[in-house]
């Protein structure tokens, strides 16, 4: 039988004790602020990145080369972008997204999806249309854990009734939506925030929500406004959220000064533990940063729940340098293997008095409750308040394996870098890999009304053939697919047309079969 281990070794023999080697991911440019980056569970050697000029990098070789493009829609195109990947390894494109029809509004949000790991888009969608509005920061989240909603997409972001406006008359509050079709079609946009803010785009503004999904499927978003964080959940995919609730105080909010910046903001972070050998799977952590402690002192916090939200620690501080210093603009992640977290940000510690800026990395092998960091950038850099830097920078983790993402500046042009990290951690042995076996996987729901969705895995590149049968052995239906990636994939049917029984889906590759029975009730 084999067993789960989880390893705690002492900081001094995992955790690096020089800097990294830094790998520049774009050339340099006058626009790349706004960086993020994605790994693809199914094949964690393709890695996609995507900056705030809207150019698209993506690595088929765990980051040593990138192709790049730029990407635009017929809606327009206007940053904020957001890259993912689903557990299906299909990677999405979301930006904010402007129509000339519109005035230039940013009247919805854009969502591109690739799927051959990020070269080419075609299939588009979108969410939160609306002409009378105007859409802000907006962020993905999907489900990979093994809950009913598996492979649901999800989208949050803040709607202004008229950007900049200090009539009372006009609020900000915060939209979700969701896609249970791999982003072909999204819900209407619906309201999650009880707690209106204004629309000066400053800390009495509804902004910051960045969705996370727990061990069962639950949707679990905070975002700031009123020098507070706010909370809120659902546990039915996203058909219904609860009361706000408020988690911290942000002394001072979320929008202050740092020298040498154009503008900085504290936006918060959200994120759970869904490792299977963690002992905090299913911890909330919620990561953000105020000046609480003097506007030169600007540091890192972070909060948690061990208990679905419902009681929040203290706020524990994430930099652990002891001066007066500014880190800012963090951004965090969980590696689903270890449940070990980690935390990225911009720091100055190594500079008093000056505007030159390095990035850290934090890490945590105890839930949270400490930190150890170190910087990860070769060359300090020092930005320019005349020269937009970006509201955040990005990371992302997969079974030992770290990649912390950020911007650097050089005069007026701006570069993207990137410190590939890797470490031993204790490893889940049971799933070497998310998908190691051909088989298909139970359809949801069942029994099921007029539609239902198959989860079936790859363990390599092949050919599938389906075959439903009624009860009787009868072939009801019999389709081919081209050939698909390692991985898992989902296939949803429609009985809407058949009568109500007993059914059976054969899938057949060479002479490797899978099946599973199901139940149809109109």
């Amino acid at each position: 039988m084999k067993t789960w281990f989880f390893l705690f070794i002492p900081l001094a023999l995992l955790w690096a004790q020089s800097i990294p080697t830094n790998v520049r991911v774009s050339v340099y440019g006058p626009y790349h602020p706004e960086v993020t980056i994605a790994i693809n569970p199914t094949n964690p050697q393709n890695l996609l990145v995507s900056s705030n000029g809207l150019q698209v990098y993506y690595s088929y070789d765990g980051g040593q080369t990138w192709g790049q493009h730029f990407q635009t829609s017929i809606y327009g195109n206007c940053g904020d972008a957001c890259v993912l990947f689903d557990t299906y390894g299909y990677a999405y494109l979301a930006t904010l997204a402007y129509h000339p029809d519109s005035g230039f509004e940013l009247e919805r949000i854009v969502i591109h999806r690739s799927d051959d790991g990020g070269n080419t888009y075609p299939l588009l969608s979108f969410a939160g249309y609306d002409t009378c509005s105007y859409q802000d920061k907006e962020w993905l989240g999907t489900d990979l854990t093994d809950s009913p909603f598996r492979g649901n997409l999800y989208v949050c972001w803040t709607r202004f009734d008229t950007l900049y406006s200090s009539s009372e008359n006009d609020s900000s509050r915060i939209m979700f939506s969701f896609s249970t079709d791999t982003g072909r079609t999204w819900s209407p946009a619906m309201r999650i925030s009880d707690r209106q803010g204004d629309c000066l785009d400053g800390d009495n503004t509804m902004e910051g929500a960045v969705p996370a999904v727990g061990p069962n499927g639950e949707i679990y978003v905070s975002w700031a406004g009123l020098s507070k964080i706010w909370f809120d959940q659902s546990t039915d995919g996203g058909h219904t959220f609860g009361k706000d609730k408020i988690i911290a105080e942000q002394p001072g909010g979320w929008k202050f000064d740092v020298s040498g910046l154009m503008r900085c903001n504290g936006l918060p972070q959200t994120l759970c533990d869904t490792s299977r050998i963690s002992p905090f799977r299913g911890t909330i952590y919620v990561v953000f940063s105020d000046q609480r402690n003097g506007e030169d002192n600007t540091d890192v916090f972070l909060i948690k729940s061990t208990d679905q939200g419902q009681t929040w620690s203290a706020p524990v501080k994430v930099n652990q340098d002891t001066g007066r210093a500014q880190q800012f603009y963090p951004w965090a992640a969980i590696d689903p293997a270890s449940g070990y977290l980690y935390v990225v940000f911009y720091d100055r510690r190594e500079h008093p008095n000056s505007d030159t800026t390095d990035v850290y990395l934090a890490r945590s092998v105890d839930g949270g409750e400490t930190f150890t960091d170190f910087r990860i950038n070769q060359d300090s850099f020092k930005p320019r308040s005349d020269v937009f830097f970006g509201d955040y920078i990005n990371m992302t983790a997969f079974a030992g394996h770290i990649y912390p993402i950020w911007v650097k500046m050089v005069g007026s042009s701006t570069s993207i870098w990137m410190a590939p990290i890797s470490e031993p951690v204790g490893i889940d042995q049971r799933q070497p890999s998310l998908v190691s076996e051909f088989r298909i996987l139970q359809n949801y729901p069942n029994p099921f009304n007029a539609r239902t969705t198959v989860i079936y895995s790859l363990a390599e590149k092949q050919n599938v053939r389906f075959t439903l049968f009624n009860i009787l052995g009868q072939k009801i239906k019999n389709w081919q697919l081209p050939a698909q990636m390692p991985g898992k994939h989902k296939l949803v049917l429609d009985f809407s047309d058949f009568s109500a029984g007993v059914y059976f889906l054969k899938m057949q590759s060479g002479n490797r079969i899978s099946g599973r029975k199901m139940v149809y009730i109109p």
